[in-house]
């Protein structure tokens, strides 16, 4: 049985050819490269990769509500994440903010939430505050463009 993957490329942008796969249960942060200069400035950038998320709990229940409506159970208002952080997608464009955006793959959909970004995300032309993805959207963040897809293991 093959399982869907979803994978990210940039197509435009300074890192072009760049990509990363998104395996199911798991999510990745798009965000700019740092400046080592600027870890001293601001170290709100510090979070564990692998485990937490580095969101609000009310955002991450949001970011589950969304991507797997048929598990939100009516007696609770939080939802615990079935997601796993992977590496991070490190893009070098100024445009970005060091957490630009997150994107999510479950059983049943993929979607991607901005993170508050100070220029936003836009998906196949429209600013959003999340969307889903369903393969072939072209994902602008600052300056680079990345196109969203999904491929299955053999």
């Amino acid at each position: 049985m093959n399982k869907k993957h979803g994978l990210i490329q940039v197509i435009n942008g300074k890192n072009v050819g760049k990509v990363a796969l998104i395996k199911l249960d798991t999510c990745k942060l798009i965000g700019r490269k740092i400046d080592e200069s600027e870890l001293q400035v601001d170290e709100t950038y510090v979070a564990d990769r692998t485990f937490e998320f580095g969101l609000a709990k009310e955002r991450t229940s949001q970011i589950n509500a969304f991507l797997n409506p048929e598990k939100k159970n009516q007696s609770s208002k939080h939802i615990e994440s079935p997601y796993r952080r992977t590496s991070d997608f490190i893009i070098n464009d100024p445009e970005l903010s060091r957490a630009h955006a997150m994107i999510f793959l479950g059983e049943s959909k993929a979607g991607i939430i901005d993170l508050a970004s100070t220029n936003g995300t836009i998906v196949d032309g429209k600013k959003i505050e999340s969307a889903f993805l369903h393969g072939g959207e072209i994902i602008v963040l600052g300056e680079t463009e990345i196109k969203f897809s999904f491929v299955e293991d053999e």
